[in-house]
């Protein structure tokens, strides 16, 4: 069955530790990296820049943004989507990028109410989904520059 979204994830590093944002309540309130729909025709390397840039107000050049490799497929939460019916499917490609020990985050409130910069360890712990988690775990292992 062919997705229905195109979406991309991006592990935002700062030293050791992993940017966390929290969905507000209607988007289903929980902690994640940082996600995003492409649109159509975008590539994934292009979709996570600009979310990026459009979540955080981060703006690093498109060869700072890697590609993790992974690419996985999810069925949407029908709690969070909102819509009855057969679920809906998203494609998913990972991306990681270091921003510098200084950077400060400027959040969309309309996609998130909260941040945090934890460790690893704490990520992992805290992000519901095994595909963020793999993203992480990831990004973890790339040297940094």
């Amino acid at each position: 069955m062919p997705p229905e979204l195109e979406t991309v994830s991006i592990v935002v590093l700062r030293g050791r530790e992993v940017l966390l944002a929290r969905r507000t309540p209607e988007r289903g309130g929980f902690w994640q990296i940082l996600t995003g729909r492409r649109e159509p025709g975008e590539p994934a390397h292009a979709a996570a820049a600009r979310e990026l840039y459009e979540e955080t107000g981060f703006a690093p050049t498109l060869d700072e943004v890697r590609n993790l490799g992974y690419v996985h497929s999810f069925a949407l939460d029908p709690a969070v989507v909102r819509r009855e019916g057969p679920p809906r499917f998203a494609h998913e490609t990972a991306f990681a990028v270091r921003v510098p020990e200084s950077s400060e985050v400027r959040l969309d409130p309309g996609e998130h109410d909260a941040h945090e910069w934890v460790e690893i360890d704490e990520a992992l712990r805290r992000l519901p989904f095994a595909g963020l988690r793999r993203a992480v775990q990831l990004a973890n292992s790339l040297r940094a520059p």
